[in-house]
Formats: C-alpha cells, structure tokens, sequence
C-alpha cells in the first residue's frame, strides 16, 4: 500500500501545472457524475417503492372490501359444483312425490324430454308437467320444493297458466322441470355395476 501511495506521489509530482488541472477536472467530473447517477437511481428505487406500496394498498382496500363477496361467491360455486357432480335426480319421481305431499287431483301428465348436452361436462334433464287442475297456492308450493331440492340443481325453466273456470279458484299449468348433472361419461359407476363387473371370491376358488 505504501509503495503504491509513493509511486501515485511520485506520478502526481511529475505531472505539470495543466495536467494537474486537467487531472483535478476530470476527477470532479466523475465525483459529479457519479453522485448524480446515485442520485438517480435512489430516485428512481423510492419512486418504484412508492408505486408498489401504492398498488398493495390498493389491493388490500379492494379485498377487505369486496373479500366477503369473494368468500360468498366461492362458496355459492361450491355448493353448485356439489349439486351438479351429484347422482341423476328423478324428475318423475320427484313430481309424484310432491303431487301426494299436497293431495293433487287429478294427477299430473309428465312427458320426458331427450337429454340435451351443455358442452362436455354436463348435459340437462326435462320434464314437461302438465296439472290440469289445481289451485295457485299448492302450484306455488309445488315450485318452490323443486327448485329447493337437495343436492340437486333443479329449475322451472318454462310456466304457462291459463284459468281452469271462471271463478279463478283453480288454473290449468304447463311446466318444464329441468335438472342438470354430469354427462353419463363423467359419472362414476355405481356399485351395482362395480359388483356385477367383479367376480366374487366363490367363483375364484371354482375357477383354481
């Protein structure tokens, strides 16, 4: 280090009066130069911080915001996913069950519908219900308990009454009852076919 300040000494004593000058403007230069490109860049990193810390405050105002909705709506998405991968619902079954819950008479026409696909994942079920008489409220109810099915995702998709006399104490409807569920593809087996598919250890033990 010594024999480097002597040597750098010595240099400096050789230099002349305008070198030295030169010398001392080109070292402010860069003490100029370098200060202002410092400068700059801690500039530039606080202006950077600044707009990060900005766009996080941001983000957290919009999720306490609208985090509730978003906890909602998954959930919502949950439980429609659970209805949805759910074993097919039986329409007609369902309408005889509801007609002897609130004592129809006379009973209902149902006419099947053919499945029809919703892209590749699933596909739709319906049933046209046809009451040929039958007071507003039990209808009303009638609706209300299909829509409501557990675990099952069923809706009225079609509505038509027309007056039964002309008292209007009793109507003529025309629904249609769609569920929607898994294509056949995507549904897993039941246990039945499960258990006629395997053999059984009796025929295994035939078989050796």
């Amino acid at each position: 280090m010594k024999e480097f300040l002597s040597k750098l000494n010595e240099f400096y004593q050789h230099l002349s009066t305008r070198e030295r000058r030169l010398l001392f403007l080109l070292c402010g230069f860069l003490l100029v130069g370098s200060s202002a490109f410092v400068g700059v860049k801690c500039w530039d990193e606080l202006d950077n911080r600044s707009e990060h810390n900005q766009s996080m405050k941001t983000a957290l105002e919009a999720l306490t915001q609208k985090g509730p909705q978003y906890l909602k709506s998954k959930a919502q998405l949950e439980e429609l996913e659970t209805k949805l991968t759910s074993s097919p619902l039986q329409l007609n079954g369902q309408i005889e069950i509801l007609t002897k819950k609130y004592q129809i008479d006379p009973s209902p026409e149902t006419t099947p519908r053919p499945p029809a696909p919703i892209g590749k994942k699933y596909r739709v079920q319906s049933l046209d219900v046809r009451f040929p008489k039958i007071e507003l409220q039990p209808l009303l109810k009638i609706m209300k308990d299909l829509e409501e099915t557990p675990l099952h995702l069923v809706q009225i998709t079609q509505i038509s009454i027309h007056p039964w006399d002309d008292k209007h104490l009793f109507f003529r409807a025309d629904l249609t009852v769609s569920t929607y569920e898994l294509a056949p593809t995507l549904q897993a087996p039941s246990d039945s076919k499960k258990s006629t598919s395997e053999p059984s250890a009796d025929s295994k033990k035939e078989n050796s």
